[in-house]
């Protein structure tokens, strides 16, 4: 890809997640390994697509938000954002409908579970600006050098708008797709890559 990409205009895109959030796990989660659940988030499904999920988190009462979250930063999305979706041409990504049945009794086929199928090879701290980092945790001030930018090589990117980086469960956006995300009001943490903190100890 292009070797003068713009991390200004990639983000990095996390849900909001609160204790009392709607969440929602294939019916069958607890008979599934961790391993399999994880490859749900890359579109792999050894042993079929779970159709049917249960909600596992908020009270009967609790409305569903525009994505709700699954298993291990696995989603599912409301129709009329894939729709949105798909009528933008993002690549990256793929869907399918679903059944949500809801502790209220309520059944509820409105989402679709979102796979991330775009990739980009893993981000280099050799390319990060190293800063001095203050934090205030409950009084506890905390300072260190950390690493700022989260970069990688743009030969690794295969230039679909919605992308995973490789051995992570990062997803990344391109800016057209965070605008729309931001726009319909969805939950979630957007960071733009040159701006993002990582956790990597400073050498």
């Amino acid at each position: 890809m292009d070797s003068n990409l713009n991390f200004d205009e990639l983000y990095a895109v996390m849900l909001k997640i609160t204790g009392a959030q709607f969440m929602a796990m294939p019916k069958n989660h607890k008979e599934v390994s961790l391993d399999e659940l994880r490859g749900y988030l890359e579109g792999k499904f050894p042993n079929g697509k779970p159709i049917e999920f249960i909600q596992t988190s908020g009270n009967a009462a609790r409305k569903p938000d525009l994505i709700i979250p699954s298993s291990l930063g696995w989603t599912l999305y409301h129709k009329n954002l894939i729709q949105l979706f798909a009528e933008k041409g993002f690549t990256g990504w793929e869907s399918y409908p679903v059944k949500v049945f809801c502790k209220n009794g309520e059944v509820n086929e409105d989402y679709h579970a979102f796979s991330v199928k775009g990739v980009c090879g893993h981000y280099d701290v050799k390319r990060s600006e190293i800063i001095d980092y203050t934090a205030d945790n409950g009084g506890f001030i905390l300072r260190e050098k950390r690493y700022l930018g989260m970069y990688f090589d743009s030969k690794s990117w295969d230039g679909t708008d919605i992308f995973m980086m490789e051995n992570t469960t990062r997803i990344i956006v391109t800016e057209p797709v965070m605008q729309e995300l931001k726009r319909r009001k969805a939950k979630v943490n957007m960071t733009r890559l040159s701006e993002q903190l990582l956790l990597d100890k400073v050498e």
